[in-house]
């Protein structure tokens, strides 16, 4: 008579690729073991496969997807050895809390972020009791967290006055349906000849080289890029030593000027001193009817679109190899957005800017 297999009944809300990512992750055997188990029936694959495929007993595989079953991802933490029993409910709101809400040095430790090590000494120091900084990476994948790269975001903005701002929706229709009106947004940024690390291939085992020599050769920038039509982007650019002021700025609102001519031209930017300079405001107030300038809240970037665009433009720029030529990088820059410019379908420009999405 065939032998019962005991399924998997549910993945828990994960998926196997989020499964997989925690395999290769882990430094735990048993925690690779049991997860790779579960996969591997979740995918139908019989008991005898998965154990010449894991080395381990039918025995230990039936019991990897019993407590899968059971606990979910509470069952990838090893507690053969009675430490889960030891770790109570105070500890582990306590575990929670300071990850999410304390620093470091709150504690006297001298370090202002958490590392697995040092939560283990937090414990100890407080709770008088061991545990392995494997163990508690273990726990804090269970509880939902997970070791990743922060996103930067400005904390003094307004939200009231970033709320009030997005009604800007209110206008699109009014652009997009008026053949003399166009909506830009504009800023400035640097770039350098040298890459700023980024993820590249490389074979496995190495690390990709991203040549550095300390050198500060780059450009400065001034970028417009319209986002209610045809998604074109004007830009200017300066060697890394030549400052952008009021003056620079001047030139690029002619240019936009004279690019659209006829045209009403919305242009969003932020406050930057250079926007409210007074040859700048004297030129506004000169080109009254076709020129409106409508300005960010304060520390609220991620309100302009033209932060994607340069996004965009330093990660297509990236290269491990440093550039030989100053003058080279600067002709692929202009030939990226020529490029984009002569799109039709507006293919790279527009997902990264459009204001319907932008502003809703």
């Amino acid at each position: 008579m065939a032998m019962h297999l005991v399924e998997v009944k549910t993945l828990h809300g994960y998926t196997i690729n989020e499964l997989n990512e925690i395999i290769n992750s882990s430094k735990s055997k048993y925690t690779k073991s049991l997860l790779s188990a579960v996969i591997m029936r979740y995918n139908g694959i019989h008991t005898d496969d998965i154990m010449k495929t894991i080395c381990r007993t039918r025995a230990s595989i039936t019991t990897y997807i019993h407590k899968w079953n059971e606990y979910g991802i509470d069952s990838i933490i090893d507690n053969r050895g009675g430490s889960e029993s030891s770790f109570t409910d105070e500890m582990l709101q306590d575990l929670k809390d300071v990850v999410l809400s304390k620093s470091p040095e709150t504690f006297g430790f001298m370090r202002s972020s958490w590392t697995t090590a040092l939560l283990t000494e937090y414990i100890k120091e407080k709770y008088g009791k061991s545990y392995s900084a494997e163990w508690i990476r273990q726990l804090l994948i269970s509880l939902g967290f997970s070791f990743k790269r922060g996103q930067y975001k400005p904390t003094k903005g307004d939200p009231y006055l970033q709320a009030i701002f997005k009604k800007i929706a209110d206008l699109l229709p009014i652009i997009e349906n008026t053949e003399d009106s166009v909506l830009y947004v504009e800023d400035e940024t640097g770039i350098r000849i040298e890459s700023v690390n980024r993820r590249s291939w490389s074979p496995v085992g190495q690390s990709p080289i991203v040549e550095s020599n300390n050198t500060h050769a780059g450009f400065n920038i001034i970028g417009a890029t319209e986002i209610s039509k045809n998604y074109n982007t004007l830009i200017n650019i300066y060697p890394a030593k030549h400052s952008i002021t009021s003056i620079e700025m001047l030139e690029f609102l002619k240019q936009l000027l004279e690019q659209n001519k006829g045209k009403k031209i919305f242009l969003i930017w932020d406050n930057y001193n250079i926007h409210k300079a007074k040859n700048i405001q004297e030129f506004a107030q000169l080109h009254n009817e076709e020129l409106f300038l409508i300005n960010l809240p304060p520390y609220s970037p991620m309100l302009n679109p033209q932060e994607n665009v340069w996004k965009w433009l330093k990660d297509t720029c990236f290269q491990c190899k440093a550039r030989e030529s100053i003058d080279k990088f600067k002709e692929f820059i202009e030939k990226l957005f020529l490029h984009c410019n002569s799109d039709k379908m507006h293919s790279i420009i527009k997902p990264l800017v459009t204001a319907k999405s932008y502003y809703k």
